[in-house]
């Protein structure tokens, strides 16, 4: 297994490479237990954006990097606005900075302090995309993601949902994603949604 090991530490190196390289920001989280139930980082880049722009044979080095303020008494953050504004890279970030965070190694932010979380689970839709193996369409397969993700929450859990129902009218989305985020944040969960509606 020694090996296999050695991928993660390889990783490690690279990823430490990667940051000086792209003159990010880095910093290793304040890790608080799962009890303290906070997500907080100034000036978080989006990992995905960092490497790919630093890999670009013209790079623009202008990947802007945002704050996140997910504190004890706040359940979730509802994240809107119009295609093509930022927000899935934002929850992108987000969901990076936590299992990095987790693993132990550094984030590209100025500063953070993260919660250990018990389960990580995401739910993101693609509009070109349709369920596996379920002529119904993307709406049926969303709902079974959705019911996949609520069996599996737990106190201290994180949710991440993009564009969740976004092809469903308005009204029934409206009701759908608000009786799920009620649920899950009377069992203790913090959840992040994406949504353009």
């Amino acid at each position: 297994d020694l090996a296999r090991e050695l991928l993660f530490y390889n990783f490690a190196l690279r990823l430490a490479q990667l940051y000086i390289e792209a003159r990010v920001p880095t910093c290793f989280p304040h890790v608080k237990p799962e009890r303290n139930d906070i997500l907080c980082c100034e000036d978080l880049f989006d990992l995905l954006l960092v490497i790919k722009d630093h890999y670009s044979k013209r790079p623009k080095r202008d990947v802007v990097p945002n704050d996140v303020q997910l504190k004890q008494q706040t359940c979730g953050i509802l994240i809107k606005g119009d295609n093509n504004s930022g927000k899935t890279t934002f929850l992108r970030a987000i969901g990076i900075a936590q299992i990095l965070a987790q693993v132990g190694l550094p984030i590209p932010a100025k500063s953070a302090i993260i919660s250990i979380r018990r389960t990580i689970l995401a739910q993101f839709s693609r509009e070109d995309r349709l369920a596996v193996n379920d002529d119904a369409g993307r709406f049926e397969g969303e709902v079974k993601e959705v019911a996949a993700i609520i069996e599996r929450v737990e106190p201290y859990s994180l949710v991440l949902f993009n564009e969740t129902f976004q092809t469903t009218a308005f009204d029934e989305a409206a009701d759908a994603m608000f009786d799920i985020l009620d649920v899950i944040s009377q069992v203790g969960v913090k959840w992040i949604f994406v949504t353009h509606l």
